[in-house]
């Protein structure tokens, strides 16, 4: 997990996909993202 100023450079990359919806989520590893599909 990130700390201390990485935490806000996320935060400030992260602004433009506020209010967005998530259509489709993935990721190089084995994990479960279909939670996370068609979330505000």
């Amino acid at each position: 997990m990130p700390e201390g100023p990485s935490i806000l450079l996320l935060k400030k990359q992260l602004q433009p996909f506020v209010g967005k919806t998530v259509k489709q989520a993935g990721g190089y590893g084995p994990m479960p993202a279909s939670w996370i599909n068609g979330k505000n």
